[in-house]
């Protein structure tokens, strides 16, 4: 792979599609999202990130990407959490 590309797989795999693992290999979602980038083709990121997200809430060893995102969202929506307890 040439430079430009590996910083983008390095993106893809650790910020736009994070995952517990390897992130050195690409798996086949990143290859997907690489080739789509390279060739100016729409991404739906909604369904991207959704994917995301239910896979790791359905995986015990997943982390729950996107908590800035996520935070923001909440944040916009006035979601209060000062009552809620941390299961941890």
């Amino acid at each position: 792979m040439k430079k430009n590309e590996r910083v983008l797989a390095f993106i893809i795999a650790w910020i736009l599609v994070p995952r517990n693992g390897n992130h050195a290999q690409l798996t086949t979602k990143d290859v997907f999202l690489l080739h789509a980038f390279k060739s100016n083709l729409l991404i739906d990121w909604s369904k991207v990130v959704t994917n995301t997200i239910q896979k790791a809430l359905k995986l015990p060893y997943y982390l729950l990407p996107y908590g800035v995102f996520l935070c923001k969202v909440f944040e916009h929506y006035n979601v209060h959490f000062s009552r809620e307890t941390s299961h941890g």
